[in-house]
């Protein structure tokens, strides 16, 4: 049995091109190393014995991906159409009052 576990990890981290594997009848055993080039030979395995035939195993993990959590913004404001607070109303009430005010003393001033 060969574990392919490194290459394959090699292959997903993009360390190595994936040029594939294959899977072949063995060289005859006494051909040249030269001609055999990179080949894994293993004779020993047989199609026709169900002991010994070739079989490939594939285990992976499937990792859950965690999002990122983000700041959300707090408005200053409610949105528009919804519905507005107590916090809200004040806020106006106490801006147009000082408007109010102010105009007020501006038309003083122009009096004098």
């Amino acid at each position: 049995m060969w574990d392919i576990t490194a290459l394959m990890r090699a292959w997903q981290a993009r360390e190595v091109p994936n040029d594939g594997l294959a899977l072949a009848p063995a060289p005859d055993p006494d051909a040249d190393p030269e001609i055999v080039g990179d080949l894994l030979v293993a004779r020993w395995l047989s199609v026709d014995d169900p002991v010994t035939r070739p079989y490939l195993i594939v285990e992976f993990e499937v990792h859950p991906v965690t999002p990122t959590p983000t700041a959300t913004p707090v408005p200053v404001l409610p949105p528009a159409g919804g519905p507005v607070g107590w916090w809200s109303t004040g806020l106006l009430l106490i801006g147009a009052a000082l408007l109010i005010l102010g105009l007020v003393t501006w038309r003083r001033l122009e009096a004098h």
